[in-house]
């Protein structure tokens, strides 16, 4: 079925294939311009070409007193978002880590692998204040296609 818009209220056209006498559907295939994004069916449900991504950004406190996490920026698949929903962090003591989950929806017939970048800023009892930066990439298995 093909949808006006990501709400799915108003259809625009809808196929249906007989695949009895041809090879299995398989997410990804292509039919001149359209591309089989999510399918139903009695064996498998719905499989779809959108997977949720768990990613987890962890921080250390590697210096010599305690810290407050003001804000962790992450920016992957080319959105920005404050992992801490603006509200401010943990208080990190001496070596001490924390890791905040975030789950996004990946299209993965566009890209398997999606770069993200985090920025943690955040001040000590003296309000000295710290920021660091670091890198990942977030990669889908293929066998996460089945």
């Amino acid at each position: 079925m093909v949808y006006e818009d990501s709400t799915k209220q108003a259809l625009l056209q809808m196929m249906i294939f007989h695949t009895k006498c041809r090879s299995d559907l398989s997410l990804g295939d292509k039919y001149g311009s359209l591309q089989l994004m999510s399918f139903t069916n009695d064996v498998v449900g719905t499989p779809s070409m959108y997977k949720n991504v768990t990613y987890a950004v962890t921080i250390t406190n590697v210096g010599s007193q305690s810290v407050r996490v003001g804000h962790v920026i992450s920016i992957a698949d080319q959105e920005a978002k404050d992992l801490l929903g603006g509200s401010g962090g943990p208080m990190l003591g001496r070596h001490a880590s924390e890791s905040i989950a975030e789950t996004m929806l990946v299209d993965l017939g566009h890209a398997r692998k999606i770069s993200a970048s985090a920025t943690v800023s955040g001040y000590d009892k003296s309000l000295n204040t710290c920021v660091s930066f670091g890198e990942m990439d977030i990669v889908v298995p293929e066998t996460q296609l089945e």
